[in-house]
């Protein structure tokens, strides 16, 4: 069911990725930023949401001197960041809701889109497929490849709800952010637990309030996924961990040669966080542009995040293996469409936590940063 092979050790608990644009993205000081929410969108689910969960689609503009970075978050299916870098400033994002909220995945294939479509440069998305829970009794290890099936219990976030969308937006159109948390049940997989998703986007040069004072560019966007008093499944020393997809793909003709790959490196941080830390990158089209995800690999277990809530993560290799249908009507599907040709499409496994800390019960919450430049 995991991946096993050498995975990709952490010493710190807090994830953070950077993603980094090699497409001739725009050195301007500053961008303009603005938030749009379900943008279009005329018929009833938009509303009222579908089968008891809300609908969001959150489409977010970081305007340049001569380019456009578009972030759109969707809930629908399962949670999709789309990314893409337009040129110019009048590229519009479309969406025919009707089939993007269709049952039939071939009306749902090719319902978002930017026009014209000539200004599409590159495109990146980051799924968020499964959410794992891990009986880590036997070992207690944070490995895991060393779980037992029997006492590992998947949650696809097919089967999640979320409630409507949070934004804000601060600075006269500077930053904005946004909230995607899902609902709170006492049926549902997550109980009265909840999993949410909080995003930064920047449109000037500074550094985040909050620790790990992450320096950030008009060129970035963070996130923050918050696990919070997520049930522990029956599990003594239970454990989470994240199932992601990645997908890249480069708007011209002839496609070029396409992959995905990641490393560890050694990295020197600021005055802030003086000191050699272990990183993490993944580069989406290597040798050829395309953008990174960097990830320094802490997170919290406590809020506000501190020196003493720190604990460690784990990042698994990358694999081509799906633990998800992506054909699932969803942002990816709609987009990229059901085949995602002329994609790279792989998978990453990311658990949280540290030997003998007790499992997340300890605590019952982590924070993990995802920053994206």
């Amino acid at each position: 069911m995991f991946n096993n092979g050498e995975r990709l050790g952490a010493g710190l608990t807090l994830v953070i990725i950077t993603l980094i644009l090699c497409v001739g993205i725009c050195r301007c000081s500053k961008r303009k930023v603005t938030v749009e929410y379900n943008p279009g969108c005329d018929i009833a689910e938009c509303n009222s949401g579908e089968n008891e969960t809300s609908v969001n689609v959150v489409h977010i503009r970081a305007e340049g001197d001569k380019d456009c970075i578009h972030y759109v978050w969707s809930t629908v299916s399962y949670p999709v960041l789309l990314m893409t870098v337009t040129r110019g400033q009048d590229t519009k994002l479309t969406i025919d809701w009707a089939r993007f909220l269709s049952a039939n995945s071939t009306d749902v294939s090719g319902a978002v889109n930017y026009q014209p479509e000539t200004d599409c440069q590159y495109s990146m998305a980051l799924a968020l497929t499964t959410l794992w829970c891990y009986n880590d009794t036997r070992y207690d290890s944070a490995d895991m490849t060393r779980a037992d099936d029997e006492y590992t219990v998947a949650v696809p976030f097919t089967d999640v709800d979320w409630v409507n969308a949070t934004l804000r937006t601060i600075y006269s159109h500077s930053d904005s952010s946004v909230n995607l948390t899902t609902s709170y049940t006492t049926s549902g997989p997550l109980q009265n637990g909840s999993f949410s998703i909080l995003l930064h986007a920047y449109g000037s040069d500074g550094r985040t309030v909050d620790m790990p004072r992450l320096l950030h560019t008009h060129n970035s966007s963070q996130f923050e996924f918050q696990l919070n008093h997520l049930p522990d499944m029956g599990m003594k020393i239970p454990r989470y961990a994240v199932e992601m997809a990645v997908v890249s793909k480069t708007h011209a003709t002839p496609t070029p040669i396409q992959d995905i790959t990641a490393k560890l490196n050694k990295q020197f941080d600021d005055e802030y966080s003086p000191g050699v830390f272990t990183m993490w990158t993944l580069h989406t089209q290597p040798g050829s542009g395309g953008g990174y995800i960097i990830t320094r690999p802490v997170s919290y277990k406590h809020m506000p995040p501190s020196i003493s809530s720190v604990s460690q993560i784990q990042l698994y290799p990358l694999s081509p293996n799906p633990g998800l249908n992506l054909s699932s009507n969803s942002l990816l599907t709609a987009f990229f469409n059901t085949g995602f040709e002329h994609c790279v499409l792989k998978y990453l496994n990311v658990s949280f936590g540290m030997p003998q800390d007790g499992g997340y019960n300890a605590t019952n919450f982590v924070s993990w940063y995802l920053k994206y430049t």
